[in-house]
């Protein structure tokens, strides 16, 4: 028997997002088509019917068990008829496809050979036979990436569901820890420029920090604020030169200055020269000063 896997399903149709989902309900997949194999099928007189199989093989193989391996939930792989009896699609189309595809000059299906374990139709592949879930390059970019980082050690978590029980009974929190992994897997398995060899312990340490800070936040914000005192003003007395006593008077007298010449030329000569220099300066009292120097100047 003959089973088909998609090649380099993890770096081309996974990512960060669908390596979270146990089941897979859409399927992200590359926008390229400048590329050797599209303009290669496409050059066949039925290249749009080969690209809508294509999409179909691949939703197909999304759903299997091992994602991008062509197995049904019997453990039998699946064949043109199988696969076009569950797309609703012709079979000549999809087994045109499957042997398109498979060609060594696209290379976009591999094939291994298979035999059956006598259990249930279950089958074994052979040694040599195709890892269908590659480790890709991930990160918020997705699918972009086509360079893999080098697989985590051992000790490590490989997936959110594996992290999370790994810390199961140490007190942080899922969502801690699901953030912490999704931190790491998109970039690398280092903190602080060392490496990261145990989970466990690495978690509860980061969990430890977090508390921390947040216990010295809450502590800030509950203590005691002392009063703010403001300093009162002091009011210090004015002193009021003994001439601007005589301001009043001199308005009164202005009423009428010809009857009151005499008497405003005693006052104005009583007042000193910073005195002119303020009346200068007090816009309010310009009138006043003009119409008493005028009556100052009087013979």
């Amino acid at each position: 028997m003959k089973i088909y896997s998609i090649t380099r399903w993890g770096s081309l149709y996974e990512n960060n997002r669908t390596r979270d989902l146990k089941k897979m309900d859409w399927v992200p997949i590359p926008n390229k088509h400048d590329g050797d194999g599209y303009a290669l099928m496409m050059d066949q007189d039925d290249g749009p019917a080969l690209l809508g199989a294509w999409l179909a093989i691949i939703q197909v193989a999304s759903k299997c068990d091992k994602r991008g391996t062509l197995l049904r939930d019997s453990g039998i792989p699946h064949d043109s008829a199988s696969i076009a009896r569950q797309c609703r699609f012709p079979r000549e189309v999809i087994e045109r496809a499957m042997d398109f595809f498979s060609d060594h000059e696209l290379g976009w299906l591999e094939v291994s050979d298979c035999e059956e374990d006598g259990k249930d139709g279950a089958v074994i592949p052979h040694e040599g036979a195709a890892t269908p879930q590659l480790v890709a390059k991930k990160g918020r970019e997705g699918i972009e990436g086509n360079i893999s980082p080098p697989n985590p050690p051992s000790r490590l978590p490989r997936f959110v569901d594996e992290a999370i029980s790994g810390a199961a009974g140490r007190g942080v929190p899922d969502a801690f820890t699901r953030e912490v992994f999704l931190e790491h897997e998109g970039t690398t398995w280092t903190y602080a420029g060392k490496p990261i060899t145990n989970w466990p312990s690495y978690l509860c340490s980061r969990w430890m920090k977090v508390k921390s800070i947040q216990a010295e936040r809450e502590r800030y914000m509950t203590a005691p604020k002392k009063p703010f005192y403001k300093t009162p003003a002091v009011s210090r007395p004015q002193i009021v030169p003994p001439w601007m006593k005589d301001v009043e008077e001199i308005k009164r007298l202005l009423r009428d200055p010809d009857a009151n010449a005499a008497r405003l030329r005693v006052l104005g000569e009583a007042i000193p020269a910073e005195a002119w220099n303020l009346f200068d300066k007090l816009t309010e009292w310009n009138q006043l000063k003009q119409i008493l120097k005028k009556t100052l100047c009087q013979p």
